[in-house]
């Protein structure tokens, strides 16, 4: 049995900053029962990179590839069906969220029997026009959802394997998940 399944969507991924987060995912999450998913957007890998994949951990390392270029949105839905775990935890291809903390948040979430935490980004540099389109997101969503306080998406989620499953059988692959997350928890 799956207690976790760490899910990584990819695309135009630096493969030693990749490295560096599925060694760094393994030593964190080792003395637990967990899966690490690499789903690549607009495949197919090199075979020099398949060789890179198959010498590190084939028992917690799962790996496909999409042909086409369907988005980073789309391919983690996609990924919630295939997730086995009954945590599951969404992360970035490349190191931009401090995830040595991950024990405790899932220790949280636990405890207060979450369905969904999502991350913040803490000081990372975004153009003007990424923050400006991050502004306009939390204002939506402040707005939309009738929070008190503006909300902060990415892609640093912990999320329970039922409210994931409910999320990956929405047919239209385009929506932002962090919208239909909050929609349906």
């Amino acid at each position: 049995m799956t207690d976790i399944s760490v899910i990584v969507p990819c695309y135009n991924s630096y493969f030693p900053k990749l490295i560096k987060q599925i060694k760094l995912i393994e030593k964190i999450l080792n003395k637990k029962k967990y899966e690490i998913i690499l789903i690549f957007d607009n495949g197919p890998l090199s075979k020099k990179k398949i060789k890179i994949f198959q010498s590190l951990n084939k028992k917690k390392l799962r790996v496909y590839q999409c042909l086409g270029l369907l988005g980073q949105q789309a391919i983690t839905k996609l990924a919630f069906k295939l997730a086995m775990g009954n945590t599951i935890i969404t992360i970035d291809d490349d190191l931009k969220y401090e995830i040595k903390n991950i024990n405790h948040i899932l220790k949280h979430f636990k405890s207060k029997n979450f369905d969904l935490i999502i991350g913040k980004e803490i000081n990372i540099q975004k153009s003007l026009l990424r923050k400006l389109g991050s502004f306009l997101v939390r204002k939506i969503a402040k707005y939309f959802f009738n929070f008190k306080k503006e909300i902060f998406f990415s892609s640093f989620r912990v999320i329970n394997k039922k409210l994931a499953k409910i999320i990956s059988k929405d047919k239209n692959i385009f929506n932002v998940i962090g919208f239909d997350l909050l929609l349906k928890s």
